[in-house]
Parts: structure tokens; sequence; C-alpha cells
């Protein structure tokens, strides 16, 4: 699976990702995709991966998205693998993601805050 989602403006903070949709449920302002078990997010401001509110994988030096880019999201059940892109360039991925917690679905997900 893979969607894509375009940043129409500069000022866009948030995490893009995939999360359990009848689990995944932010109950405030601080937190988004990746900030749960439920969700796997790639963060558009501190160009991080989070999963169950840890930081992960830091990516390439570089700015937080901005207007005009395109931010991807594939998953591969196969290989267990859930990877990001940033304007079609590979950022990085989460490996051998625990599956057996998607029995009850999985779905797009982003959370969104302006700054």
């Amino acid at each position: 699976w893979y969607y894509e989602f375009h940043i129409m403006s500069t000022t866009v903070i948030g995490q893009i990702g995939w999360a359990i949709p009848s689990a995944f449920a932010p109950t405030s302002h601080l937190h988004g995709v990746g900030d749960c078990k439920y969700s796997w997010g790639y963060d558009g401001s501190t160009q991080s991966l989070w999963y169950n509110k840890r930081k992960g994988k830091s990516l390439e030096s570089g700015t937080g998205w901005g207007k005009g880019d395109v931010v991807g999201c594939g998953i591969d059940f196969k290989s267990r693998k859930m990877s990001f892109y940033l304007n079609g360039t590979f950022k990085a991925a989460f490996a051998d993601v625990p599956f057996i917690h998607l029995m009850k679905g999985l779905a797009p997900a982003i959370t969104l805050m302006k700054g």
C-alpha cells in the first residue's frame, strides 16, 4: 500500500504514517501519529521516525517539510516494512513491524498542527 500527502502551507507541523483506526485516538494537541503503540509516524519538523512515544531513527540532515513538498508512505506486508519518502526520495523505514497488532486493520494517518 502507498499514499502521498501534499504540503500546501508553509506553517504545517505534523506527523504522517499509519495507525490502527480502532485504537488510535490522539488525546491532545501534543499527541500525534507515532505517539502510541497503535501508530507509526514520520515527523516533519524533527525529521525522525516515531513509534510508541519513542523517537526512532533521525533522518538525514535537512529542513522540515515545506510548501510544495510531497510526503509518501508505503507499507510492504511481505517484508514487514513501513517506508517514508520526501519528494520521491526514500528517507527511512520501520523494519520488522509487529503485524500481529494489525488484526483490527490499518489506515493512513496524519496529525497536523499549525506552527
